[in-house]
Parts: structure tokens; sequence; C-alpha cells
């Protein structure tokens, strides 16, 4: 990304709802920021703040939200939905005595929900998920993954494409893939300082 990204969070410190955001500018430097929830001043960080706070009134979690230097945002929710390992398939197998169940071409037939960053679109939104790395993983997979929606507020174009590099990191989980953007890591060990 060429130009500034923002990306923010809803955090609870003394029982008060508090919103925190890192502005990441193109030379990789970053600012982190508290916006305050109020009425009578407006800047670029009221929209997401405003996100935050509607959606406790529909009762959806939001897990971040990412802004572009241009006001467009996008939501990252939680769907409350997971993915599941091809079960039934994989009884049928084991049934008739089966039990070549690795290799990467098993692997992607009966474990896909399971490994690593998919997406799909769905009345225009994206939903995807973070699984194990499929390449050389470990043949226990010890949960299932997160279904996580992704939408633009007030039509804004979704950037999955572009967060996705940010997310295909596997030095924020041991090894392990990341759920969300690398740069939410960065501001939850931030507030870690503040609290």
């Amino acid at each position: 990304m060429l130009e500034d990204v923002s990306f923010g969070i809803e955090t609870e410190i003394d029982e008060q709802s508090r919103y925190f955001f890192m502005q990441v500018h193109p030379d990789g430097s970053f600012e982190m920021k508290e916006q305050e929830l109020t009425l009578f001043e407006m800047n670029e960080y009221t929209d997401c703040v405003n996100i935050f706070e509607d959606a406790k009134t529909r009762c959806e979690t939001v897990k971040g939200v990412i802004r572009d230097s241009q006001g467009r945002i996008n939501v990252i929710k939680d769907t409350g939905f997971i993915t599941l390992p091809e079960a039934s398939e994989i009884k049928a197998l084991l049934d008739v005595g089966d039990t070549k169940l690795r290799g990467k071409e098993r692997r992607e037939e009966f474990l896909s929900s399971c490994l690593n960053i998919k997406m799909f679109d769905e009345n225009g939104k994206q939903y995807y998920f973070v699984g194990t790395i499929g390449e050389g993983m470990r043949w226990n997979i010890p949960r299932a993954a997160n279904i996580r929606c992704l939408e633009g507020y007030e039509g804004a174009p979704l950037l999955f494409d572009k967060l996705l590099p940010t997310m295909n990191v596997s030095f924020v989980h041991n090894g392990q893939l990341t759920v969300l953007p690398f740069t939410f890591k960065y501001l939850r060990e931030y507030l870690k300082i503040i609290k």
C-alpha cells in the first residue's frame, strides 16, 4: 500500500470503552492515537468509533476497523461460525479401510476448511478464515477456524486483497498464520503498556 492506512480497535479500560488507532505510513513508520467518543467534534476517526458503538446495539462483535487515506473504511466482524473438516467423507473412507489420509491432495480434499487463508464473497461481503499452514503441517489440527466477515462501510470497496499480506505472516502466533492483520497485534501490545 502506498498510502497511510489506519487500524482501529476498541478496548475497555476502567470499565469504559476506549478506541485506539495505529496509523501506518508508506515508509513503515507509524503513530498511535486515541479517539474519544464525542458528539461535538468530528475528525478522521469519528465514523470508526461510531461503527464500534453501533455494533453494540446490534449485538455484533467488531474485531477491528481499517481506514485508508481516502476515508474508506472496512470493518472486520465475527460471524459466530467456524470451519469443520469433511468429517462424513473421512468417516466413509475409514469405514471401507482407507486410512491413507495423508498427502497434499488428501489434505486439500478433506481438510481445506482448516488450512491456510481462504476467502469467499457472498452478498457484497467477503468472508474469510485462517487455518493451519497447509504445507508441512502437523497432523494435529488443534481447533476450528473462526469465520470472519469483512464489510465495506457505506459502500467502501473491500480491501481484503491488500490486507492479505498482513495476515500471511507466522511471527504473531508462533509459526501459525494470524487471523487479523498483524498491525492489530501491535495495537494490543501498545494497550498492555498503557493499561
